[in-house]
Formats: C-alpha cells, structure tokens, sequence
C-alpha cells in the first residue's frame, strides 16, 4: 500500500487531501476561540519535485483559511530533510527571539 502514489495507478493508495485537511485545522482553531496561527513546515513550491508536494498543498489550506477569516499569515519555514520535531522546535525559537 502507497501513500499519496503519484504516478501508480495500479497499486492500493491511501489518498489524503492535505489542503482540506489543514483548511479545515485553521478554521477549527479559529472558531475555538484562537487567535495566533502559524504555519510551521516546509515552504517549497516545486510541483514537479515530489519532495515538495505534500508542503505545497499543506501551505495552500493555511493560506486560504487565514484569507478567508482575514488574518495575516504567520509563516516559520523549516528545512526540508530537517527532523520534524526538531525543525519545529528550531522554528518556533527562532520565531521568539
């Protein structure tokens, strides 16, 4: 079984809408009464670079939320290859300092 398989068709895949799914996230978060929203990832947007697919359309549905409930973008880019946690962390502290 595949994750997200961009070119086999001819496999099972599990198949995850990442724009909706972050979307969604940011207008949960806002209708909970939260008011400080950043995105935390990568920010690449090569389409033809599969590296970059998944942040590409993750940074979609934050930017299309945050536009719809007319908030500014909060943006704490991390390295691609970077572990997650530790980039996030490396972010974050960054983003304070």
């Amino acid at each position: 079984m595949f994750l997200d398989p961009k070119e086999r068709h001819d496999v099972d895949a599990i198949w995850i809408n990442r724009q909706q799914g972050v979307y969604e996230a940011v207008k949960y978060l806002w209708e909970s009464g939260k008011r400080h929203i950043a995105y935390i990832g990568v920010t690449g947007r090569r389409p033809s670079d599969p590296r970059f697919f998944a942040a590409s359309t993750r940074i979609e549905g934050y930017e299309l939320a945050m536009r719809e409930i007319g908030q500014p973008l909060v943006i704490l880019p991390m390295e691609l290859g970077v572990n997650e946690y530790e980039g996030g962390k490396e972010a974050i502290h960054a983003f304070l300092e």
